[in-house]
């Protein structure tokens, strides 16, 4: 466990600040020419899981407006937790709308940049219902990616009615822990960078990233941790996970296993984009899934 009374990178509020000014500032990012599909729906399902519990989750993604020089997508989604190590189960719904723009600015391929705001909705193992809403930015490049989400809970605590069911952490955007008689949700952030390495097109493509959650909350013991994650694409189409957190008060394990199968329609030309493992350009990345875990 990192041990800190304040944030060690910033302030919660000054995080807020951030993330919001990063909304409104991203806009003005690119001025450059863009081309990509015009009328897309991602729909994601993906599976998590560790020795605590399993995600199972699906959205859609989808763009609704599009220009020469970004998209506006809307993204819900819904996650079923099995949470199998201490009974019963929990449900998380979320919807959030954001932008991408392609921009010749960074790199000679170019890059994506984009910024979301998310509202998300849980009902825990014990019965208790928490509401959220969360902000987020990301960079995709052929080489570099790096996210940032910020979540902000309106619900903080609330009685457990005499149950007594853990909920672990997992990658759910609302994270509620069981205290003594109560249960209170968590505000924070996460961030990370990754690397793409350099495997040829018959290895598919991988990604490392190494990354940080910071949680917070008014009454249960804060959790943070630095991680370790790679991702593995062997066809666009399929994704695996695997990732190693060096402090196991998150997930109260160290390992988080996935994979994710996705489906881009290109409802304009009414076929599945491509499924070949060497597209790694940021024009081909408009339309990956939204990661806020």
């Amino acid at each position: 466990m990192i041990e800190h009374n304040n944030f060690t990178f910033l302030s919660s509020k000054r995080f807020i600040s951030f993330l919001i000014a990063g909304l409104f500032s991203i806009l003005f990012v690119s001025s450059a020419n863009a081309i990509y599909p015009s009328t897309i729906t991602n729909p994601n399902f993906d599976f998590y899981l560790n020795n605590q519990a399993g995600d199972f989750r699906l959205d859609g993604m989808t763009n609704i407006v599009s220009t020469d020089t970004s998209i506006l997508f809307i993204d819900p989604s819904f996650t079923y937790t099995s949470n199998w190590k201490y009974g019963d189960n929990s449900s998380e719904f979320n919807f959030g709308t954001g932008i991408r723009i392609f921009t010749e600015n960074f790199f000679p391929e170019g890059a994506v940049v984009g910024a979301n705001i998310y509202y998300d909705r849980k009902w825990t193992v014990n019965d208790n219902t928490y509401n959220q809403f969360g902000l987020g930015m990301e960079f995709l490049s052929d080489y570099i990616d790096a996210r940032v989400n910020g979540f902000i809970p309106t619900d903080k605590t609330k009685s457990t009615s005499g149950k007594v069911r853990k909920s672990p952490f997992t990658t759910n955007a609302i994270h509620s822990s069981l205290g003594n008689g109560y249960e209170s949700s968590f505000y924070g952030y996460n961030a990370e960078v990754g690397i793409r390495l350099p495997f040829t097109s018959n290895f598919g493509v991988a990604r490392v990233y190494l990354g940080y959650d910071d949680y917070r909350s008014n009454k249960l013991k804060d959790v943070d941790t630095f991680k370790l994650k790679l991702a593995y694409r062997p066809i666009s189409l399929v994704e695996l996970m695997a990732q190693y957190n060096f402090d196991d008060e998150v997930l109260k394990t160290h390992w988080l296993f996935g994979v994710n199968v996705s489906i881009p329609i290109d409802w304009s030309e009414g076929r599945i984009l491509s499924t070949q493992n060497t597209e790694t350009a940021p024009r081909s990345r408009m339309h990956e899934k939204v990661i806020r875990h």
